[in-house]
C-alpha cells in the first residue's frame, strides 16, 4: 500500500486512547510518515539519496535481513516475488518489532519508539494488501495486457484511495505479553491472507472492467482492517508496556478457539501417514508420493483436498451445519470438517497453550454407519499420539480434554476409516492458555 500509508497511520493514531496519543504527541506529525520508511529504505538504493545506513537502523532486522513488504517464504523472499508464506519468519517480525517498541516504550522514548512503530505499521499494512499476498508474476499472466491496455495492478491496489475518516472502530489488545500478541496477529494475517487470496480474481476483474463500486468494497474492506490492526498493534504495544492488562482481557485471553486460526499449508516429513499407521491409525500408505504427499492439510471425498472449516457438504456440494451428537443430545458450533480420511493441522505453542479440549465424531447426517478412527498428533513430542478413539456416526462424540507439554508447536486432527458417504467432524476445539 505505498501510496497510502502515511494516510493509514494517521488515521491509526487518531483512532488510539487519549493517554497512547499524549506519550506519541510530540510525533503525531511524523509518525503518520514513519509508515513509509520500508519503502524509503528501498528506494535509497536507486534513487541516489545516499540514505541505505540512516534507514537501515529501523529497516534491518538483527538476523540480518531487511523488513519485508509483506509475507515471505522460506527463504525471505516477499510473497509478491516469491512463494508459500512461511509463518515463522513472518512472526520473527512481529516479535523483533513489538519486543522493540515495548522496551523503548518502557524508557519513555517516545521518538525512538515511532520510529520503530512505523515501520512495523508498514509490514502490517503490506500483509493486509491484496497486491502484496500473492505472487505479482502470477498476476500478471493471470491478467494480462488486453486491447492495448496495461493495467498496473499492484500499484492500483496498492494506492487505492481510502475515506480514513469513516473508521470509527476502537483498536483491540492483540495478547497479554509480546509473544501472545506476535503469536495472535500472525495468525491473524496469515488467515486474511488467505482471505484475500480468494478476492484476487474479482478485485482485478472489477479494476480492469472499471467496475469501481466493486474494486472499492473490497478495497475499503483491507484498508480498514489494516489501519485498525495498526492502531491495534501500537495500543497492545503501549498496554503492555505500561504492564495495566485489563480484566476482560485476562479473561478474554484464557482460551482460544482453533477455528480462528488458519490451517497449516505444508508438504513435509512431519506429516507423514507412515508414521500416523505404525500408531494405530488406520490411514492409507503414502504410495505416490508424488501425486499425493504427506501434508498438512488433507480431506478426501466428500470434502476435496483440504479440511473445511466451521462448515461441512453433502453429496451435492451443498454448506450443512456442524452437528455431532453427545449424551444423546445433537450439538452445533465451530469446527473443521473433512473427508472420512482427513489431516487439519494448525500452530499451537506449547509454551502459550497447556491443554486443548474437542468433541470428535461423525456428523449425524452422514450416508454410513462406518467407523472411523479420530487421532490428535504432535510431531515435536517423542511420543506424538496425544489421543485416539473410534466412533460411527451411531455413536456420541469422542471427548478429548488433553495436556499439551511445552514442547509442543504443531497440533494435527487425524480422521482414517469410513468411506466417501460420511463427513468428519471436530467440534468446538478450544486451546486453553497456560
Amino acid at each position: 500500500m505505498s501510496g497510502i500509508h502515511s494516510v493509514l497511520g494517521k488515521r491509526a493514531f487518531e483512532l488510539l486512547p487519549p493517554a497512547e496519543r499524549n506519550f506519541w504527541k510530540s510525533e503525531q506529525a511524523v509518525l503518520p510518515g514513519y509508515c513509509d520508511l520500508p519503502d524509503l529504505h528501498l528506494a535509497s538504493q536507486w534513487d541516489g539519496s545516499g540514505k541505505l545506513e540512516q534507514y537501515a537502523r529501523y529497516g534491518v532486522m538483527p538476523n540480518g535481513r531487511v523488513t519485508p513488504h509483506g509475507p515471505v517464504d522460506e527463504n525471505w523472499f516477499g510473497a509478491a516475488l516469491g512463494g508459500q508464506p512461511d509463518a515463522e519468519k513472518t512472526l520473527y517480525v512481529l516479535r523483533y518489532y513489538l519486543k522493540k517498541i515495548i522496551g523503548l516504550i518502557r524508557r519513555n522514548q517516545p521518538a525512538e519508539s515511532a520510529l520503530f512503530a512505523g515501520t512495523l505499521a508498514h509490514f502490517i499494512q503490506d500483509c493486509s494488501s491484496p497486491g502484496h499476498i500473492i505472487n505479482n508474476v502470477l498476476l500478471n499472466h493471470l491478467f494480462p495486457v488486453r486491447h492495448g491496455k496495461l493495467f498496473p495492478l499492484h500499484g492500483v491496489i496498492d494506492g487505492w484511495p481510502f475515506e480514513s475518516g469513516r473508521l470509527k472502530s476502537r483498536p483491540e489488545l492483540l495478547g497479554r505479553t509480546a509473544d501472545e500478541a506476535a503469536f495472535l496477529l500472525n495468525e491473524t494475517l496469515l488467515r486474511n491472507a488467505e482471505i484475500m487470496t480468494g478476492e484476487i480474481i474479482p478485485l482485478c476483474q472489477s479494476i480492469q472492467a472499471g467496475r469501481t463500486s466493486t474494486a472499492g468494497r473490497i478495497m475499503d474492506r483491507w484498508n480498514r482492517v489494516s489501519t485498525l490492526l495498526t492502531a491495534s498493534v501500537w495500543h497492545t504495544a503501549y498496554v503492555i508496556a505500561r504492564g495495566k492488562i485489563p480484566p476482560a482481557a485476562e479473561r478474554k485471553f484464557r482460551t482460544l478457539d482453533l477455528t480462528r486460526l488458519p490451517l497449516i499449508h505444508e508438504n513435509a516429513p512431519e506429516f507423514d501417514r507412515t508414521k500416523y499407521i505404525k500408531a494405530g491409525i488406520p490411514f492409507y500408505d503414502c504410495i505416490y508420493p508424488e501425486c499425493d504427499p504427506c501434508r498438512s492439510r488433507l480431506s478426501t471425498d466428500r470434502i476435496p483436498f483440504e479440511p473445511a472449516v466451521n462448515t461441512t457438504y453433502d453429496g451435492k456440494g451443498n454448506a450443512v451445519p456442524l452437528a455431532l451428537i453427545s449424551s444423546g443430545k445433537r450439538l452445533n458450533g465451530n469446527g473443521i470438517a473433512a473427508g472420512s480420511y482427513g489431516v487439519a493441522s494448525f500452530r499451537v505453542p506449547g509454551t502459550l497453550y497447556s491443554e486443548f479440549d474437542v468433541l470428535a465424531g461423525v456428523h449425524p447426517d452422514s450416508g454410513s454407519d462406518a467407523k472411523v478412527t479420530f487421532g490428535v498428533w504432535c510431531p515435536e513430542l517423542p511420543e506424538p499420539l496425544l489421543a485416539r478413539g473410534e466412533v460411527s456416526r451411531l455413536d456420541d462424540a469422542l471427548h478429548f480434554h488433553l495436556l499439551l507439554p511445552e514442547k509442543c508447536r504443531t497440533l494435527s486432527l487425524l480422521s482414517a476409516g469410513g468411506n466417501s458417504k460420511l463427513s468428519v467432524v471436530w467440534l468446538n476445539p478450544q486451546l486453553i492458555s497456560r
